[in-house]
């Protein structure tokens, strides 16, 4: 986190800056960069996150020379862990593609959507990207039937998530089109999950 999360944190719980607990404590800060910026993209971000490997803006998990870096979530698949993905963008955004994908662009999104399908296959996709919904430039149909063929259990809500059995092999959420609603925007008929609701159904499909 940075230091505008802190101090919004201390203004939400007590109306003034510098009033968290911990705050007292303060020893140093760090930081750290892509390989080719001091301000890091969200792909280059979620690469060394995923990876240990910093790549340049706009990479997914890829070296220079365009061979894949392994992340986490593939190191896991391969020690027989159940995997996932869980987001409130679009399943191919560069933040959950950094985990499951290998592009040198981060707006390959299609390709990236493959790259889960094909070879990364984690066992939980939930997040936006419904092409019936206006999705389809994250994620196309023909991947909704790739995924079905693959044995992916496809939902489109809330309902039809918690309706997933515990112990599915392998679960495709697609909520919304672009994102999923903000908190704020939703009204109370609303059917997409919230986050912790994904988490939970994730958790729970998984077992």
């Amino acid at each position: 986190m940075g230091y505008q999360h802190v101090n919004a944190g201390s203004y939400y719980l007590t109306g003034t800056a510098g009033a968290l607990a911990f705050e007292p404590y303060y020893i140093g800060a760090a930081a750290t960069r892509s390989a080719n910026s001091s301000v890091t993209d969200s792909a280059a971000a979620a690469t060394a996150l995923a990876t240990g490997v910093k790549v340049n803006n706009g990479v997914i998990s890829q070296a220079p020379d365009g061979s894949p870096i392994t992340t986490i979530l593939e190191i896991a698949r391969d020690l027989g862990k159940t995997t996932g993905l869980v987001t409130t963008v679009p399943i191919t955004h560069a933040t959950p593609a950094g985990f499951g994908a290998h592009e040198a662009s981060r707006n390959s999104t299609i390709a990236i959507g493959n790259d889960f399908l094909n070879s990364s296959q984690p066992n939980v996709i939930f997040g936006a990207g419904d092409p019936a919904r206006g999705g389809s430039g994250y994620f196309s149909s023909s991947q909704v039937t790739l995924a079905q063929s693959l044995g992916y259990q496809v939902v489109y809500d809330f309902p039809q998530m918690t309706a997933i059995p515990a112990g599915t092999a392998r679960s495709l959420g697609l909520f919304n089109g672009g994102q999923l609603t903000s908190e704020y925007d939703r009204s109370p008929a609303s059917t997409e999950p919230h986050l912790p609701d994904d988490l939970e159904g994730a958790r729970s499909a998984g077992r």
